[in-house]
């Protein structure tokens, strides 16, 4: 009993079923039997329309069994449908759970309910040593939280699934993430393709095997990579370079990445303007064949006018040379914190 857990393929034209050939094709070649989508297989309730053919015939190709719930963006449709294809079944009807068999594995279905402010997840009388939960929704436990607003999407808290069944296949959450206890594995796959800018991230899907050890298996297909590049006042045309040219060495898989640029901090003086700055990163970007957004320069901000002429300034510039060695301190690393200090309290 192999299967393969996705959730939020969000597909919505004939070129997004390219998400789902990636993920069928991963499936059979880690022998997965089971396919788990855990909810937003589609993006809207439109969407469907003009792939079921399509996607029937996807599904048939595959080996498998396809065991699919709906999720918050999907329900309008899939909450009709009980198959997409002869090797399907959409879990939506009947009670609010639903059981199913997976090689003698027991498989809990939770359709998802609109505006579901509570949760029910403990109530599954699931075998704790040999079950999956497959549920689509907001997961809470003292570490992650998901946001107010989505205590409408059928909260899970981690007090519910520990101890309930071995695998909790979940859906909603677009970045992946793992949480493993005592009893349970726990894990939001991601979407696996990038849906937004937002989704943050190699996209993967995970594989669990008989022996229940899961795998994480990243997909061959591009991915948003956040690059936080911090500038001071002391920075210039060759250490803006070099500071990004480290930040970019730990972005795997660079031929598939496309970068999210956010430049932040203090408008260094050696700059004449902020667009001279963002030409230097960009040319930095260049150079490294990186695929990248538009770069961000909103987080960066100007030295206040007269704040380095200021006679006060002046003077705490010379007490620092003066004291800072004493201290074993370097000062001109202490002049530039103070004057960034000082000029975040100006441009309030």
């Amino acid at each position: 009993m192999n299967f393969l857990h996705t959730s939020d393929l969000h597909l919505r034209d004939k070129d997004s079923l390219e998400t789902l050939r990636i993920v069928l094709g991963t499936a059979e070649r880690e022998d997965c039997g089971y396919i788990l989508i855990a909810g937003d297989m589609f993006d809207n309730a439109q969407a469907p329309l003009a792939l079921e053919g399509a996607i029937s015939d996807m599904f048939e190709k595959y080996g498998g069994f396809i065991y699919i719930i709906p999720g918050n963006h999907d329900l309008g449709f899939l909450k009709g449908i009980e198959r997409l294809s002869k090797n399907s079944e959409v879990l939506n009807t009947g009670s609010f759970f639903l059981e199913r068999e997976m090689d003698g594995v027991e498989l809990w279905g939770v359709p998802y309910k609109d505006k579901t402010e509570f949760s029910d997840i403990g109530k599954i009388p699931a075998d704790p040593g040999n079950s999956v939960v497959m549920l689509h929704g907001s997961f809470y436990d003292n570490k992650f939280f998901y946001g107010m607003d989505e205590k409408k999407y059928m909260p899970v808290f981690m007090e519910e699934i520990d101890g309930l069944c071995r695998y909790t296949a979940m859906g909603h959450y677009h970045g992946a993430r793992e949480w493993k206890t005592r009893t349970t594995t726990a894990v939001y796959p991601g979407a696996p393709a990038v849906t937004s800018s937002a989704d943050l991230g190699r996209r993967a899907v995970y594989v669990t095997g008989s022996d229940w050890q899961t795998r994480r298996i990243d997909l061959p297909v591009e991915y948003m990579h956040a690059v936080d590049l911090a500038v001071n006042i002391g920075d210039n045309a060759a250490s803006v370079p070099e500071k990004l040219e480290a930040l970019l060495a730990s972005v795997e898989d660079r031929d598939r990445a496309r970068l999210i640029v956010r430049v932040r901090g203090t408008m260094p003086p050696s700059f004449t303007s902020a667009d001279t700055l963002k030409r230097v990163v960009e040319d930095t970007l260049n150079r490294s064949k990186i695929k990248y957004e538009p770069v961000s320069m909103e987080g960066v901000t100007a030295i206040a006018p007269g704040l380095t002429g200021h006679s006060f300034v002046e003077s705490l510039m010379r007490e620092i040379e003066l004291t800072a060695p004493e201290k074993g301190l370097n000062p001109t690393e202490v002049k530039m914190y103070a004057i960034e200090r000082l000029n975040s309290m100006f441009v309030k």
